[in-house]
């Protein structure tokens, strides 16, 4: 199965690929809270290239998740942000405590909404990349406790996004797609997919995932204990 995503090389492609995946009327959702009473405005690309000017825009940027990168990753985001600020943009620090217990919360959460969606297919014999098939496994495993917590996780997480957005005043928050470069990819590494995709560390924007599943729950465990307490 090959998944499509707002990932592109270039600032153009990504507009195109919005449009493209965009619905052309916003149904109702949790988000529209985030905007105006009128909700998202329709999905376009009107002026995306008139950026010259940027007074008054206010961009959020936490320093200690932006900066945990790779020397080559951290440079170019850098390089942009230094950009952005040289066109007029406020670059404001903010702070997004419990990184990682979030980026954990989020881990289970959406494999378990992976394992719901595509189980299935797995189950039926479906040509699944690699990852899809870890990802399906790992979903399966998590218990309704741990979607639980995961979910007053996510909803914590959301408020205090919020209450960044308004305390700041912010019109984004700007940090780096993915904290490393691509790995290489070995002959032996394309020889058994599988066992590469097992075997890969994920970057600092996604969870860290045991090859076993049940110490991926037990990691989980111990993450809500200690940001509960703290």
């Amino acid at each position: 199965m090959i998944k499509a995503g707002p990932l592109a090389a270039s600032t153009r492609d990504a507009g195109l690929a919005y449009l493209a995946m965009a619905d052309k009327v916003w149904a109702a959702h949790t988000f529209e809270q985030d905007h105006a009473p009128q909700g998202l405005p329709p999905p376009h690309t009107e002026r995306w290239e008139a950026f010259a000017d940027l007074q008054g825009v206010r961009l959020g940027v936490f320093p200690a998740h932006f900066n945990d990168a790779d020397p080559e990753v951290r440079a170019r985001c850098q390089g942009m942000v230094d950009g952005l600020r040289a066109r007029g943009a406020v670059v404001v620090e903010i702070d997004i405590p419990h990184m990682r217990a979030l980026s954990l919360s989020h881990g289970l959460y959406i494999s378990a909404e992976f394992a719901i969606g595509h189980d299935w297919k797995f189950q039926n014999g479906w040509p699944l990349e690699a990852n899809t098939v870890v990802t399906v496994g790992l979903g399966k495993s998590v218990t309704g406790v741990e979607l639980l917590a995961a979910n007053k996780l996510r909803g914590w997480a959301m408020r205090h996004v919020r209450q960044l957005f308004a305390h700041h005043r912010l019109h984004a928050i700007v940090s780096p797609t993915t904290g490393t470069t691509a790995p290489e990819m070995t002959p032996a590494a394309e020889a058994t997919p599988l066992h590469a995709a097992n075997s890969t560390l994920w970057s600092k924007n996604s969870t860290l995932w045991s090859k076993n599943s049940n110490t991926a729950r037990l990691l989980g465990r111990a993450t809500w204990r200690r940001c509960s307490s703290s």
